[in-house]
C-alpha cells in the first residue's frame, strides 16, 4: 500500500506546483503591460500580488536569493521615498505599483528559478501564440469569420481609451470608445495580448531566444516557426530587426559546412527581404513616408523631450507619473502627449540615482555569452521603443543575464 500511495502523493504535489508555476508566469506576462492589465490596472496588480503570496504559502520549497532580496528591499525603499524626496505626494500610487512588480519578480524567480522560468515561459508563449495566430488569421484574412463569434469578455482598453474586442488570445481593435472602427486589411498589426505590435514583439523575440538557446530547438522547429510568423504579423520595425539579428546569430554559429551552407541559402534571402521590406525601409530610410513621419520622427522628438528633462533634473528626475511637467516640456518642443522611448522617459522621471538603484543587478553579466548578448539586445531595442522598464517579464528576463548571483540563498 505504501508503494502505491507515495507516487500518488508525489504526483499530486508536482501537479499542484506545476499549475502554480505556470499561473505565476502567465500573470507575470499579463502584468507586463497586457490589455488585461491596462483595463483593470490596480485590481489586476493586486490579484497578481495575491497569487504570488498564495504561492509562497502553498509551495514551501523555494530558493530566496540573497542578492535579489537585497535588490528588492533597496529598490522598494527608494521607490517609496522618491515622491517624498521630490516633495510631491500627489503621485504615490504608481510607486506602489512598481514596488508590487518588484516584489512579485522576487517571489516568481525564487519559486521557479531561472531554468524553470525559461521553460515555463516558452511553453506558455507557444500556447498563447498558437491560438492567437488562429484568431488573427481568421479575423484578418478569412473574411472575419471569427467576428461572428460572440465575445466572451467585455471590451478592453488602453491607457488612452482605445478599445479592443476581446477574444481572450486575440484583441481586435474597434477604435476610440467603440467608434471609428479600424478597417480590416492585410496590414492590420497583430498586437497579441498587448496594446500594439511593438510591445508584443518583445515577448515573442524573448521566446524565440529562449527556444534557440535554452531549449536548443533546431532553427526550423515548429515552435520557432510559430514565433517567427507571429513576429512577422506584428509589422514592428523593432521586432523585425531583433528577429533578424537573433536568427543571423544562429546561422553564423557552429555547424557543419553542409548545414551552414543550407542555413545560409535559406536564411540570408529571408533576412534581406525583411530588412528591405516596407515595414523597416519606410520607417528608417524613407523620410517622406507617412511611417517615418508618424513613427520615427515622433520617437526622435520624444527622446529630445526626455533629454531636456534629464538635463534639468539629472539626479532624481521629475517623478514617476508626473505628466504635468513632462507635458510642459513637450508643448515647448511641439511634442506629443507621452514618450515612446521607455529608456529615456524612465531616466527623466526616476533620475540617474533612481535608475542605478532600481536596475543595478542587471548591469553586471558575461557579455561573451551569446544568449546574454541576444537577451540584452532584445531588451535594449525594445525599451527604446516601449515603456517596459520594471515590468515583471523585463526583470525576469534581465535576471537571466547573471544567474550565478542567484545561487547564494538567503538564510532566514
Amino acid at each position: 500500500m505504501l508503494t502505491q500511495t507515495v507516487p500518488r502523493q508525489y504526483f499530486h504535489t508536482n501537479s499542484l506546483r506545476s499549475f502554480i508555476e505556470h499561473l505565476l508566469v502567465l500573470m507575470s506576462i499579463l502584468a507586463s503591460g497586457s490589455l488585461y492589465y491596462t483595463s483593470y490596472s490596480n485590481p489586476f496588480l493586486l490579484l497578481y500580488f495575491s497569487i504570488c503570496m498564495g504561492a509562497l504559502l502553498l509551495l514551501k520549497k523555494f530558493n530566496l536569493s540573497k542578492y535579489y532580496f537585497l535588490y528588492a528591499l533597496i529598490s522598494i525603499c527608494f521607490l517609496l521615498l522618491h515622491p517624498i524626496l521630490l516633495g510631491n505626494l500627489d503621485i504615490p500610487n504608481i510607486y506602489f505599483g512598481y514596488s508590487i512588480r518588484i516584489a512579485c519578480f522576487l517571489i516568481v524567480i525564487s519559486i521557479l528559478g531561472h531554468h524553470n522560468f525559461s521553460l515555463t515561459y516558452l511553453r506558455l508563449m507557444l500556447f498563447i501564440c498558437s491560438f492567437n495566430l488562429i484568431l488573427y488569421i481568421s479575423n484578418v484574412y478569412l473574411f472575419q469569420y471569427s467576428q461572428s463569434l460572440p465575445s466572451l469578455l467585455p471590451d478592453l482598453r488602453t491607457w488612452d481609451d482605445f478599445t479592443f474586442k476581446n477574444y481572450i488570445f486575440y484583441f481586435a481593435p474597434t477604435g476610440i470608445d467603440g467608434n471609428n472602427a479600424v478597417p480590416y486589411s492585410s496590414f492590420i498589426r497583430n498586437t497579441g495580448l498587448f496594446w500594439e505590435g511593438g510591445a508584443y514583439q518583445y515577448f515573442l523575440n524573448l521566446a524565440l531566444i529562449l527556444s534557440l538557446y535554452i531549449k536548443k530547438n533546431p532553427i526550423f522547429s515548429f515552435p520557432n516557426w510559430i514565433f517567427v510568423i507571429s513576429i512577422l504579423t506584428t509589422f514592428s520595425t523593432t521586432g523585425y530587426l531583433i528577429m533578424v539579428i537573433v536568427l543571423a546569430s544562429i546561422v553564423m554559429g557552429k555547424s557543419s559546412k553542409r548545414m551552414f551552407f543550407v542555413k545560409t541559402l535559406i536564411i540570408i534571402p529571408l533576412i534581406l527581404s525583411v530588412l528591405f521590406s516596407p515595414v523597416i525601409f519606410n520607417k528608417l530610410f524613407d523620410t517622406d513616408s507617412r511611417e517615418y513621419v508618424g513613427s520615427t520622427q515622433r520617437r526622435i522628438l520624444d527622446t529630445v523631450v526626455d533629454y531636456s528633462i534629464i538635463k534639468d533634473y539629472p539626479a532624481l528626475g521629475i517623478g514617476l507619473g508626473n505628466q504635468e511637467i513632462w507635458q510642459s516640456y513637450s508643448d515647448q518642443l511641439s511634442g506629443g502627449t507621452s514618450s515612446s522611448n521607455g529608456l529615456t522617459n524612465y531616466l527623466a522621471k526616476i533620475g540617474l540615482l533612481g535608475f542605478l538603484i532600481t536596475l543595478y543587478p542587471f548591469m553586471w553579466f558575461r557579455l561573451k555569452d551569446k544568449m546574454n548578448q541576444m537577451i540584452l539586445l532584445c531588451s535594449i531595442f525594445s525599451i527604446l521603443a516601449q515603456n517596459i522598464v520594471l515590468s515583471p517579464i523585463f526583470l525576469l528576463s534581465m535576471s537571466l543575464l547573471n544567474q550565478k548571483r542567484f545561487s547564494k540563498p538567503l538564510r532566514l
